[in-house]
């Protein structure tokens, strides 16, 4: 367990830079959209894993990966989209809707499991991740920043 962690932790160091410049590069939305989509692929891959390798392999790389997608690319978001009267605030508000839904997540998914399966709680996180996914990308507007933003301006051109 301790080297799977151990592996988890190097990926999101390793990721942390390239993660924020593709934020930078190709807008907020795609380093979220794809987190969010690596990691409910990844959750579902889980109860499939019966060895230590397999489970590193089918769900703890994917699931970090994902999770480094996810590290930049929301508090960008934040901070395009409020001014600096507020932006502290809603970094804080940010991070505290992470934590509780890590607290809650793990107590809710956890009860789940015990009453129906380890499958069926990691099948039902992975559609509300993917529900939630599918609604951002329908609903939440793009701060183009950096690379991505020149991109724009000359395509209109």
């Amino acid at each position: 367990i301790g080297t799977i962690f151990a592996i988890q932790a190097v990926i999101n160091v390793a990721m942390s830079q390239p993660s924020a410049i593709l934020s930078d590069r190709l807008g907020r939305k795609p380093p979220i959209v794809g987190g969010l989509v690596i990691m409910a692929l990844s959750l579902l891959a889980l109860p499939y894993a019966s060895t230590a390798a397999e489970f590193t392999v089918l769900a703890s790389v994917p699931l970090a990966i994902g999770g480094s997608l996810l590290g930049t690319a929301p508090m960008a978001y934040v901070t395009d989209n409020t001014d600096d009267q507020t932006r502290g605030q809603a970094l804080a508000l940010l991070r505290t809707a992470q934590d509780v839904g890590f607290l809650l997540g793990g107590i809710t998914l956890g009860a789940l499991a015990q009453l129906t399966s380890i499958s069926t709680a990691l099948g039902f996180t992975s559609v509300g991740m993917l529900v939630i996914c599918t609604y951002f990308a329908a609903v939440a507007r793009e701060t183009v920043r950096g690379l991505a933003a020149g991109l724009l301006k000359a395509k209109r051109k």
